[in-house]
């Protein structure tokens, strides 16, 4: 006979909340490094709060290089071939980090240039405007520069993970208060069912002996 999970591919199995929080903390340690966009960061982690299958979280690191990670041993993947996981700390998380978010970066940069392009010597007033809309586009629309102006900190990173945390203990919640009034609900509906079994049954039994008195009154 085989065993139960010979049956199913072990990508199929169900997860639990730990599973998804390990995925949500390798999320963060990956965009720390610079290997997902605050975009991608924040689409993987909706779809790992609702993952439900190792296949959900697997999905989430298909493109992520192997040695990304100092543990990839602790990816879901991993996981799923049974290698006990371990959360990711501060510590695990620290190569590629920074502790200044980029906007804070890019805002003294901004302040920096203003205080430059405004002590010039010589420069006409309408040139310094140009030149401070010019560093203003650089560094705000277009982009202009290295990958950790425009990262976040590792406290907005774990913020952000707080709050899809808190979201998805929230829908849990939820779903777990809706199962228990519908359980109360299938509960009520089987006593109703229960007592009308009973009366039906009490009132078949008289029936049947108010038969048998009146057959034995007849027959005297």
């Amino acid at each position: 006979m085989l065993n139960s999970m010979d049956a199913y591919d072990a990508h199929e199995l169900r997860v639990c909340d730990a599973d998804r929080a390990i995925a949500l903390d390798t999320l963060t340690a990956l965009t720390g490094r610079g290997f997902l966009t605050i975009a991608e960061f924040e689409e993987r982690s909706s779809r790992a709060a609702a993952a439900t299958t190792r296949a959900d979280l697997d999905e989430l690191f298909r493109d992520i290089p192997p040695g990304a990670l100092q543990h990839p041993a602790q990816t879901p993947a991993a996981v799923a071939g049974g290698v006990q996981p371990a959360s990711y700390n501060q510590a695990t998380m620290a190569p590629g980090n920074q502790r200044v978010s980029g906007a804070a970066i890019r805002g003294g940069l901004t302040l920096l240039a203003l205080v430059i392009i405004s002590n010039l010597p010589f420069t006409p007033d309408g040139l310094q405007a140009v030149m401070i809309v010019g560093v203003l586009l650089a560094l705000w629309v277009f982009k202009v520069g290295p990958a950790r102006w425009y990262a976040p900190s590792q406290k907005q990173l774990m913020e952000r993970q707080h709050h899809l945390q808190l979201q998805m203990r929230t829908e849990q919640t939820r779903v777990e208060r809706e199962l228990a009034a519908e359980q109360n609900r299938l509960l009520q509906e089987q006593a109703r069912l229960s007592q009308q079994q009973f009366t039906t049954e009490v009132t078949d039994a008289m029936t049947q002996m108010l038969r048998q008195a009146r057959q034995r009154f007849g027959q005297k």
